[in-house]
């Protein structure tokens, strides 16, 4: 009987545990925090007096721990807007706000680069950035170079350009 109980308690907290991990997962997916460690808990047993460790299974974005590049790559960064400035289009204009893909632009999001270097829909982890998915291609953006979206030509402007570091976490579709 205490077995039972016992068991179920454990069921019940690794339960527990990975609706943790799935708030965990909508978290990161918006780039607020990354999911770095691993939530280990130690449940000591009442009759035998010896541990029992649960562990929630690794969680990545989109992909499998696997299918992550180790591999960290310099890229030059800058950054644009939908104003005249970065795209020559002002609101109103056919395409306005509207990437390459097709997809509209979004903060925290989306990037240009060079598509024969990371092809469309390319998802890549930018340091102390956070997540952003190839959407775009800009005139000025070719090899080792991607332009970040922003909102604000101000906070473009602040951004600047700089040298990042990144990693490929799934490569898009090879398109010229």
């Amino acid at each position: 009987m205490m077995l039972e109980i016992f068991l179920s308690l454990i069921f019940t907290f690794a339960l527990a545990q990975s609706n943790i991990q799935t708030a965990n997962e909508i978290r990161e997916s918006k780039n607020t925090m990354p999911i770095e460690k691993k939530v280990v808990q130690t449940v000591k047993a009442e009759k035998e007096k010896e541990a029992v460790k649960v562990k929630p299974k690794a969680v990545t974005v989109e992909t499998k721990k696997e299918d992550i590049e180790e591999v960290w790559h310099t890229y030059k960064a800058t950054a644009f807007t939908n104003h005249y400035a970065s795209t020559g289009k002002n609101k109103g204009d056919k395409d306005y706000g509207i990437t390459a893909t097709g997809e509209p632009t979004k903060e925290g999001v989306t990037i240009a680069a060079d598509w024969s270097v990371l092809p469309p829909n390319t998802v890549v982890y930018i340091q102390n950035i956070g997540y952003r998915t190839v959407t775009d291609r800009g005139g000025g953006v070719k090899g080792k170079h991607i332009d970040l979206y922003f909102e604000s030509e101000r906070d473009a402007l602040e951004f600047g350009r700089h040298d990042v570091k990144l990693k490929i976490i799934k490569l898009g579709d090879k398109k010229d």
